[in-house]
């Protein structure tokens, strides 16, 4: 018996097993969202780039802050279609520092972003599993 949810930023799993034992990460999942703008292919590449930079800056912040393995970063960036870009990170707090890292990089959280969302275009997007998360958008959306 498994349940998980992931609902406006925030995760919740039940389990009759002892899932934070496990370092598998199976349960993953990449959301856009539906409420976020499509950004214009001609800039796509560009703010794909930006997002993953933004990512890439707070995924150590997230992983060497052992009290709550979470990270916030803000990108302003000069352009009309989308001026600021907005990020969350954040792992459980039974990780490392670098089972943290590796959860949010290489084949974890970024890599499924930049697999599922980017390719939609969308100017948001989330991934959660049962280790990390991240959350990133354009403008206000994030707030929605």
């Amino acid at each position: 018996m498994d349940v998980s949810i992931d609902m406006d930023g925030c995760h919740m799993r039940f389990s009759n097993l002892n899932f934070l034992a496990s370092k598998t990460n199976s349960l993953q999942q990449a959301f856009f969202k539906m409420s976020c703008p499509v950004v214009a292919a001609s800039v796509a590449g560009r703010f794909n780039g930006l997002v993953a930079r933004l990512l890439n800056a707070i995924a150590g912040c997230a992983a060497s802050t052992s009290e709550t393995r979470f990270a916030y970063g803000v990108m302003v960036v000069d352009k009309d279609e989308f001026s600021s870009i907005f990020a969350t990170l954040q792992c459980t707090l039974d990780l490392t520092t670098a089972q943290c890292r590796a959860c949010l990089a290489g084949a974890g959280a970024m890599a499924e972003v930049s697999r599922q969302i980017f390719s939609r275009n969308s100017s948001g997007g989330s991934f959660a599993s049962e280790q990390c998360g991240l959350r990133f958008a354009s403008r206000h959306v994030f707030l929605l």
